[in-house]
């Protein structure tokens, strides 16, 4: 098939940017405890599969599709409809915001930078330490919203500090 140029209005794009942006700033405030009524409400099965998942998108260096897992976990599992059904809703969204790492795709840095941060969550996960598995998913909303202009040299350090830090209070 051949490829053929959108005609997308700057102004939708930007509207759709705009709707990304607001659907990683409310899962930044909800992630946490949505994750955590999620993980405790669902059998153990259902969890080792988000770790065997979040394992998978790490070795195929697809680590950037972490929020697709989380978000896909929690829509599938939360024992809540309305949870389900805004976090649906929110997955959308956060699909938009793909557009704007597609340059990025051909980056070996951009590539692996979620890794250090998953292999982190993935042991929390082992550990059935869901306190700082749910504190992981937040640091990971913050910070991409800090890092929305692409810094892709301080986002792996700054998930990882975050993480630490909200170890440290925890």
């Amino acid at each position: 098939m051949d490829s053929t140029a959108t005609d997308l209005p700057l102004s939708d794009v930007r509207e759709d940017l705009r709707l990304h942006r607001e659907s990683l700033q409310l899962m930044g405030l909800t992630i946490r405890g949505v994750i955590l009524f999620t993980l405790e409400n669902v059998p153990v099965a259902r969890q080792e599969k988000l770790t065997r998942d979040l394992f998978d998108v790490c070795a195929q260096k697809r680590g950037f599709l972490c929020f697709g897992v989380i978000l896909n976990f929690i829509c599938e599992n939360c024992p809540s409809m309305i949870v389900r059904e805004c976090y649906s809703r929110l997955k959308e969204f956060i699909t938009w915001g793909c557009i704007m790492v597609l340059p990025l795709m051909n980056s070996e840095e951009f590539l692996t930078m979620h890794d250090r941060g998953i292999q982190q969550l993935e042991r929390y996960l082992k550990n059935n330490d869901y306190e700082a598995f749910a504190d992981g998913c937040q640091s990971l909303m913050e910070v991409h919203l800090k890092n929305d202009s692409m810094e892709l040299k301080t986002f792996a350090d700054d998930w990882q500090s975050l993480m630490e830090e909200k170890a440290r209070n925890g």
